[in-house]
């Protein structure tokens, strides 16, 4: 849990300033985020009796979405607070056919990757949320964007893959395996 442990002290930190003296200068839309991601981290360390907490996190998110529908942070935080419920588990793989939280955020990563083709985030859910679909190649051109990208995130430009092996593309899975490990 070390990750989600800085999380956790990062959080602390965010609430510890939009609380304090100069709490006023931070905007609705980081204030809105902080709150809900107070309610995902609520329960440290993490507790098997705790899943209801990713519940009412996506929920919130669906609220912060709401007031703040404009906002690409938002729009990548609204999408990822659902696909946590179902951890690759978003389609039957049996049937192709896409879980409820699948239908829920496939309108709205793709509504948002058309105002944002380049956000790393959103491209990054599409990929895992199309990797298990019946139609992965929906994602090829989120996967062209991640493969250009000049980063030090090889994470990033390792997804394509992703999508280029279940393609046959195997040459551009090499080549941005490769990219992503320099």
């Amino acid at each position: 849990f070390p990750s989600q442990k800085m999380a956790v002290a990062a959080l602390a930190k965010a609430i510890e300033l939009i609380q304090g003296p100069s709490g006023e200068k931070y905007t609705k839309v980081e204030i809105a985020l902080v709150e809900a991601l107070r309610i995902r981290f609520s329960s440290w360390p993490p507790s098997k009796y705790a899943s209801h907490l990713e519940t009412a996190y996506r929920n919130a998110m669906i609220e912060v979405h709401t007031q703040f529908p404009g906002d690409p942070e938002v729009a990548f935080a609204r999408v990822d607070a659902t696909m946590v419920l179902k951890p690759w588990k978003l389609w039957d793989l049996k049937t192709g056919t896409a879980t409820p939280e699948a239908e829920e955020i496939r309108p709205i990563i793709e509504a948002s990757l058309l105002k944002w083709p380049q956000h790393p985030g959103l491209c990054h859910l599409y990929v895992h949320l199309m990797e298990m679909s019946p139609e992965p190649q929906a994602a090829l051109p989120t996967c062209d964007f991640l493969r250009s990208m000049n980063t030090d995130a090889g994470h990033l430009i390792h997804m394509a893959t992703h999508i280029d092996v279940l393609v046959g593309d195997y040459r551009s899975g090499v080549d941005s395996n490769l990219k992503a490990l320099q």
